[in-house]
């Protein structure tokens, strides 16, 4: 990206919903600086043999692999509304038992209690409609099951040049009373610093959060 940079505007378009060689760039940019917070995500994961996991936004999907050797005869699909992100995964982190597919940010396109654990990575900026999104997501999960919403807070991220362009931010109370909205009790508000790489080649603190919810029982 350094060679060919592009407008604020481009950067968070790209950022929601990756298109085009810029897209690819922005794409392969953040499967490096959210490193830490795809992997402390999976280890909050706790993926186990013959798990059901979606995850909403995979971006190129390069994490895939890995989280599908912690356990044996795990299914994965996964969501993304860039038909060029789906597409990249399926050239990517292809394997018979991970899928992906288009899906609008708004429904998602599984029955009910179809899986067992969800998570999502930097993604919640970008809900149309967060209060539906969420409801979906508690559908489609078993009762009792887990969802980890992973997101750099609010304070953080109003520092950034780009999020004027269409980000909804949130800190870990204000996305806590969005999922419980939806039905889910907040098990754990893990807070975490990393030091991503700027694309200026500097090291910036980032606050963010994992949120670790749970579908009621009897919903």
């Amino acid at each position: 990206m350094e060679n060919n940079p592009i407008s604020l505007e481009l950067l968070a378009q790209n950022l929601r919903c990756p298109q085009g060689e810029a897209g690819r760039q922005v794409a392969d940019y953040m499967n490096v600086s959210n490193r830490e917070m795809i992997q402390r995500t999976i280890n909050k994961l706790q993926p186990v043999d013959h798990d059901r996991i979606l995850e909403l936004g995979p971006g190129n999907g390069r994490h895939v692999a890995d989280l599908m050797r912690l356990a044996d005869k795990m299914s994965y699909e996964g969501l993304d509304i860039s038909e060029d992100m789906v597409a990249e995964c399926r050239n990517i982190a292809g394997a018979d038992s991970a899928h992906f597919q288009l899906y609008d940010g708004k429904s998602v396109p599984f029955d009910d209690e179809s899986f067992d654990k969800v998570f999502t990575v930097n993604t919640v900026y970008f809900w149309d409609e967060p209060g539906k999104l969420a409801g979906e997501i508690a559908r489609v999960l078993r009762p009792g099951g887990i969802l980890l919403l992973t997101f750099a807070d609010k304070q953080f991220m109003q520092q950034l040049p780009f999020v004027s362009y269409g980000f909804r931010l949130y800190d870990h109370e204000e996305a806590g009373f969005l999922l419980k909205n939806a039905g889910f009790s907040i098990l754990q508000c893990h807070a975490f610093v990393d030091e991503p790489l700027t694309k200026t080649g500097e090291r910036v603190k980032r606050s963010f959060w994992v949120l670790e919810a749970q579908k009621a029982f009897g919903k």
